[in-house]
């Protein structure tokens, strides 16, 4: 676009109609093209050099020049100034001189979502202060509480509109929308910025910009490297398999499509597992509720509700403070150490060839840890009795003759206390047992019990001495304080 003479065309050069003055003895012209560019943000001078008897312009008579040519807004007087003087000499025109300067437009920023959890999963987390890498930590999963921020939209900006070299007004372009959205148990603020976690959960993005929060949440294949360990608050289930030296913890029930190689599972609620449960080393099962499984082989078990196996247990610690059944199938239980605090269900106990093999029933987890806890307090104090009793009759004997002294007295006094409060455990263990005696817990067999069974009632101990082939059940008998068997 050009400006001279008749205004503003496009694609037209137009020259100006020279501009003249009086400047002594001399005339002063100016005849210039001036070059608008397409977008109006930039005007450019050209002009010759003057000639004999004319008088070189001015940086007054260029902007009067331009402002007669409607050219008023970025004038670049600095420019213009360098570009007469070097015009002055002889046969040295202004040419393509940058002589005004729109401001452009800033463009708006588009709108964005700030998402507070790893969109995808990594490699590994650091540990041990940043020794190694665990390459079984992957955040796989990112478990939520309620409330907790998940994403927050970033709204778009209008920008700042520019001014081209006429002086107008040059709007800028605004930023695009993004909507933030929100499904499942995510919640999104009344203004749409803001997206927390309704319930406790996994959390997951769903598309762009739309976040998820699930109760339960479904791994389509095994536990491996691919998904490094899980940590879900909610129902998690797993088609395949947990497979050995990873960690699986979930808060809801936990379905296991596969089995459990030997890892650490551990669930708040149910457990159920369509293969078996295969141990190791260093590897726990624990969860809150009642487990199903195939078997149990070699592993550490623990339940806060019923054990139940589809076929067996076999060199396992199992504890659960509801039943352990194992009838279905060959139903057995050979080796290790079976506890159910309810009673225990087998088709077999033990095996022909005398594995030993205990099988406990009538106390509850936590009632065998505070009496493990209370008989090694009175086994300590029974060790040190004597020793005790020595002291005691000494501080005994200075405190009737009237010679104790303060930090004796107060010794004195502990160790009163001491023994008072051993007699008072020792006393709630018999009232303990004697409370457990009343179970009806029972260990029943359908068909066999061989040797080198051990069957524990409410703490009574009975060891098998030949096989028994005829279904029965091990019962306490209180009156003569010890376990029978009944048929």
């Amino acid at each position: 676009m050009e400006v001279g003479k008749g205004g503003v065309q496009p694609h037209a050069a137009q020259v100006a109609e020279p501009a003249t003055r009086r400047c002594g003895d001399r005339k002063l012209v100016l005849e210039a093209h001036v070059t608008v560019s397409r977008d109006c943000m930039e005007a450019r001078l050209a002009a010759p050099s003057p000639a004999m008897g004319e008088a070189a312009p001015e940086l007054a008579d260029v902007v009067r020049w331009l402002e007669a040519n409607k050219v008023v807004y970025g004038v670049c007087t600095d420019a213009i100034t360098v570009a007469l003087a070097e015009a002055r000499a002889p046969g040295v025109p202004v040419e393509d001189v940058v002589v005004a300067k729109g401001t452009p437009p800033k463009p708006g920023e588009d709108a964005r979502v700030e998402f507070y959890f790893g969109l995808e999963p990594s490699a590994g987390s650091i540990t041990g202060g940043g020794d190694r890498i665990d390459y079984h930590e992957r955040g796989f999963l990112h478990s939520v509480c309620k409330g907790d921020l998940l994403a927050r939209k970033i709204p778009a900006t209008p920008g700042e509109a520019g001014r081209d070299v006429y002086g107008r007004t040059v709007p800028a372009r605004p930023g695009k929308d993004v909507k933030l959205a929100a499904t499942g148990e995510a919640v999104l603020s009344e203004d749409g910025l803001e997206c927390r976690a309704g319930s406790d959960g996994v959390v997951v993005a769903v598309g762009s910009g739309k976040v998820g929060v699930f109760e339960k949440y479904t791994v389509p294949g095994d536990v491996d490297l691919h998904t490094g360990n899980l940590h879900m608050k909610g129902v998690l289930v797993v088609r395949g398999w947990v497979r050995a030296g990873f960690q699986v913890h979930a808060t809801g029930d936990l379905m296991i499509g596969g089995g459990i190689e030997p890892s650490i599972v551990k669930t708040d609620a149910n457990l159920e597992v369509e293969g078996g449960v295969v141990g190791g080393e260093q590897s726990t099962v624990d969860c809150g509720g009642s487990l199903g499984a195939q078997y149990i082989e070699n592993a550490s078990v623990c339940a806060g509700g019923d054990v139940t196996v589809r076929n067996g247990i076999l060199n396992s610690q199992v504890t659960a403070d509801g039943r352990v059944i194992a009838t279905q199938g060959k139903g057995y239980i050979i080796g290790g150490t079976v506890r159910g605090a309810k009673g225990v269900e087998a088709n077999e106990l033990g095996s022909r060839s005398g594995l030993h093999t205990v099988v406990d029933v009538g106390v509850d987890s936590a009632t065998r840890a505070k009496l493990a806890q209370m008989e090694r307090d009175c086994a300590l104090y029974a060790r040190n009795r004597q020793k005790l009793a020595k002291v005691l009759v000494g501080l005994i004997q200075k405190y009737k003759s009237g010679q104790l002294l303060p930090a004796e007295r107060k010794a004195f006094a502990k160790l009163v206390r001491y023994r008072r409060e051993m007699e008072s455990i020792r006393q709630n263990i018999a009232n303990c047992w004697k409370r457990l005696e009343t179970t009806s817990a029972a260990v029943k067999v359908h068909k066999a019990v061989y040797e080198g069974v051990t069957v524990f009632v409410s703490g009574r101990r009975l060891d098998v001495s030949g096989e028994i082939s005829i279904p029965g059940e091990f019962v306490l008998n209180i009156e003569e304080g010890r376990v029978n068997f009944r048929p």
